[in-house]
């Protein structure tokens, strides 16, 4: 089950309007989906979904799997 949460957040990444590129403090950048939180309707909250192992997509890639880069 988590594989196929993974592969459809990686998709979501590609595909979805809510898609970003988010640029950390110490300058790496990622992929990622910013999304509201619809639990405190009052705030203007945002969850925001990176996959855990992930490229960074500034950096030299190391390897050609995820975890390597």
């Amino acid at each position: 089950m988590s594989k196929g949460k993974v592969r459809t957040l990686k998709k979501a990444l590609l595909y979805s309007y809510q898609a970003e590129t988010a640029i950390l403090s110490d300058g790496r950048e990622f992929r990622c989906l910013i999304n509201p939180d619809k639990n405190k309707p009052d705030y203007d909250n945002k969850i925001i979904s990176i996959p855990f192992q992930d490229i960074c997509l500034n950096k030299k890639q190391i390897g050609k799997k995820t975890f390597e880069g």
